[in-house]
């Protein structure tokens, strides 16, 4: 069963992108690779990686693009130097253009990408092995494509190579962490304590408060992820990714309902809430003093200690 649907071949209902994908690979694709390249087969990972489906996010609006039958191979360099150019060709020219009523999204033709190790890394986590320093953690590396590579369907990958190089990118550092954090920190207190509930809340701009908003909301719900020690999603898929955290139903609700209420006294108790729930949630963490000093919005406060953590760290 599929959630949101019924049978893979059902009609009139949403069929699950990655539930194609996988039966994809394991009924044709895992049997092609082994009567056809039985030397690599059980040397090569093959995965899911990017695009809604990749998440369990997908709908029937995902189906424009990059949805549907499809699924990386990615060998060893050594693997890739004999038989990686033969492979890419050989298993697109015998890949079925439908599968189970499913035409490919990603191109006219089949498009099963074959890839080395690093190369498959450089093209997509820009980086063939982890940062060494903070700058390059911050700077070198986009934390979405962190996340879909930690969140990515590994298929098949008998040597455990392909999963042992991803775990090495599994989190940020102690001091990266830190320095994500108090990005969201600040934004969190920036848009929410320090701009709406001081300013913005107070006047008359419909759209100053809509973009102040956003982005309170969006620091909140990275902050809670980040909390929970995991990068953030590309922004399409925040809020979905966002809900599927432990603990944060009433954190869904609030920031629901700030997001479409028009009533400015009730805006204001909500963006008060939320910034002292996230405060508690750093107090959990044992981030934050019980009392927070030297400025009267506590956010501030728990921006400047984070800071003096992260530096510490460093």
């Amino acid at each position: 069963m599929i959630p949101g649907g019924e049978k893979l071949k059902g009609q009139g209902v949403h069929v699950s992108g990655l539930e194609v994908a996988r039966s994809f690979f394991d009924e044709w694709g895992l049997t092609f690779l082994r009567a056809e390249f039985p030397q690599v087969s059980e040397r090569a990972a093959c995965f899911l990686y990017g695009g809604s489906q990749s998440l369990g996010n997908d709908d029937l609006l995902s189906r424009d693009h990059g949805w549907g039958p499809q699924f990386t191979i990615v060998l060893l360099e050594r693997d890739y130097d004999l038989l990686g150019p033969k492979l890419r060709e050989s298993i697109n020219k015998a890949a079925p253009k439908e599968w189970n009523g499913h035409v490919w999204r990603s191109a006219p033709e089949p498009n099963i990408p074959v890839m080395s190790m690093n190369q498959w890394f450089r093209e997509n986590i820009e980086r063939v092995h982890p940062p060494e320093t903070l700058e390059s953690w911050i700077k070198d590396v986009r934390e979405h494509n962190l996340y879909m590579l930690r969140h990515a369907t590994i298929f098949h990958d008998p040597l455990g190579e392909f999963t042992a190089r991803r775990k090495q990118f599994w989190y940020y550092p102690q001091n990266a962490w830190l320095h994500r954090l108090t990005t969201e920190v600040w934004d969190a207190w920036h848009f929410g304590q320090y701009n709406f509930l001081d300013r913005l809340a107070k006047r008359d701009d419909p759209i100053a408060v809509a973009i102040c908003i956003g982005r309170f909301v969006t620091a909140s719900m990275k902050l809670c992820m980040l909390l929970q020690e995991d990068y953030t999603p590309y922004w399409k898929w925040l809020a979905a990714e966002f809900r599927k955290l432990d603990g944060v139903e009433e954190m869904d609700s609030w920031l629901s309902e700030l997001s479409v209420s028009n009533d400015k006294v009730r805006q204001v108790e909500l963006v008060d809430t939320v910034c002292k729930d996230l405060y508690r949630r750093l107090l959990e963490r044992d981030l934050v003093s019980p009392k927070p000093t030297g400025h009267p919005h506590p956010l501030k406060c728990a921006d400047t200690e984070l800071r003096e953590r992260r530096d510490k760290a460093s």
